[in-house]
């Protein structure tokens, strides 16, 4: 329950940032915009455009802080043994695996640590041997096959096989998202391949969470302890030099201190040299976990551990 808040959260927060972007575009492009911002709300933060009878072709769209991905796709039941004359091949040992993707960027992103500009691309993938898949991103549309002159980066993944069935169907959804950063994993049957989209966008964020803020108080609305939480985290986690991170992690505290946000608190602190005060809130933290899921043994152990390590590091420090 708590982490399907905490995704819950995440994906309101982001659809709200969003919004704040937009208030140069045109009446037309925010309507459509906002749509494309909700439409991310369904389960598994996807969703799929027509029914497959009716309409082979899908769109899932997915907001990732203030940006948009887009993914789309012909609904197709994945053979891995496709190979469309129509394409050239990767290399005599690389098997194309399904019809290619075009994605979408609305900004300069990361894939897999590696840059990616703005813009449109096919991503093709495929099968290399029987358990990695390379995946390749081209410019253009996917119509015309992959041609390797057009590609602009190229990824090797190594395939994960879920408990879960995903039906024979080809399927995109997002997963793990944070303000800037998700997982994008394509799937089908048993079969996952993911990688990690982050984008650089940090600043752009950061104003948006204030004006955020601004425009709730100035409504009179209240701000909750999880957007407080998330606000500081992401500071914290993207080493912004802000004085805004510590006191808004104060006042997620002052309205429900949990094992949560006093994990943040701990982790502000020891970056400050606090050691002893930075141990002293793990040890709540500790207390806390301990009663509320005594039976979450690797959390006990991750704070036991933290707690340790700034022993260590306080005395050798003193």
């Amino acid at each position: 329950m708590k982490n399907m808040k905490k995704v819950l959260s995440i994906l309101s927060l982001s659809i709200i940032l969003f919004a704040c972007n937009t208030k140069e575009r045109s009446k037309r492009n925010l309507q459509k915009e906002t749509a494309d911002s909700l439409f991310t709300a369904s389960y598994y933060l996807n969703s799929r455009l027509g029914l497959p009878n009716e309409a082979p072709f899908s769109e899932v769209k997915g907001m990732i802080g203030v940006d948009l991905v887009t993914f789309s796709f012909n609904s197709v039941k994945v053979n891995r043994s496709f190979n469309p004359k129509s394409s050239k091949t990767l290399n005599q040992n690389a098997t194309l695996v399904y019809p290619a993707i075009n994605f979408t960027t609305s900004s300069d992103c990361f894939i897999n640590d590696n840059k990616l500009l703005a813009g449109s691309y096919s991503l093709f993938t495929f099968q290399e041997n029987d358990s990695t898949y390379i995946l390749a991103f081209t410019i253009g549309t996917p119509k015309h096959g992959y041609d390797s002159s057009k590609s602009v980066l190229k990824i090797r993944r190594n395939s994960i096989k879920s408990d879960k069935d995903y039906g024979n169907d080809l399927n995109v959804f997002l997963s793990d998202r944070t303000l800037n950063s998700g997982i994008a994993n394509i799937v089908w049957n048993n079969f996952k391949i993911d990688f990690a989209i982050k984008f650089l966008n940090a600043d752009k964020i950061l104003t948006s969470i204030k004006d955020y803020f601004k425009q709730k108080q100035e409504n009179q609305g209240t701000i909750t302890w999880d957007e407080y939480y998330e606000a500081s985290k992401f500071c914290f986690d993207n080493s912004l030099t802000t004085t805004m991170g510590e006191p808004w992690i104060d006042s997620s505290i002052a309205i429900n201190r949990n094992a949560t946000n006093l994990t943040v608190k701990a982790k502000y602190l020891a970056s400050n040299k606090n050691y002893m005060d930075a141990i002293n809130i793990y040890s709540e933290v500790y207390k806390l976990i301990e009663k509320e899921t005594p039976n979450n043994q690797l959390a006990l152990s991750t704070i036991k551990q933290q707690i340790e390590g700034l022993k260590k590091y306080s005395n050798i420090r003193n």
